[in-house]
């Protein structure tokens, strides 16, 4: 990028795709900096897959287990999620912080069904997506034996 830009988390709804995220001229925008983490496009990538990697496993442990996708459980899931990225310390809390305040879950209850999946956030969405690839998920309610 010209001018040394960096990508910066952005303060828009939960989609973690780079394409939304604005750049900072890391030679102009220092006020910008201090108040924002910048990432790279590199680094923003890796962050996606890291975030992507561990939401799939966390929702495919649950699918093994056997059970079926609930709001709370996408609750559970998003915050354990968020809870491994930031005990790892591999990413700023800043970015752990935005994610977790532009992914939020509405707080219903009961059984997810697949018409509401595609309402959600990207990060309840890909979990969403791991249960209704389990071949015994029911066409009716996401991840319930059939």
């Amino acid at each position: 990028m010209a001018g040394g830009g960096q990508l910066c988390a952005p303060a828009s709804p939960c989609s973690l795709q780079p394409t939304i995220y604005k750049t900072c001229d890391m030679t102009t925008d220092s006020a910008l900096v201090q108040d924002e983490t910048c990432l790279s496009s590199q680094q923003l990538a890796a962050f996606d897959a890291d975030l992507a990697q561990v939401l799939r496993t966390i929702a495919e442990r649950y699918v093994s287990n056997g059970a079926g996708l609930t709001w709370q459980l996408v609750r559970d899931i998003r915050e354990e999620a968020l809870a491994d990225l930031g005990l790892a310390a591999r990413w700023p809390v800043e970015v752990l912080e935005r994610v977790a305040t532009h992914s939020g879950v509405p707080p219903l209850d009961g059984w997810i069904v697949p018409a509401e999946i595609g309402g959600l956030c990207d990060l309840a969405r890909n979990i969403a997506n791991v249960f209704q690839r389990d071949e015994r998920a029911s066409p009716e309610v996401v991840g319930v034996s059939a």
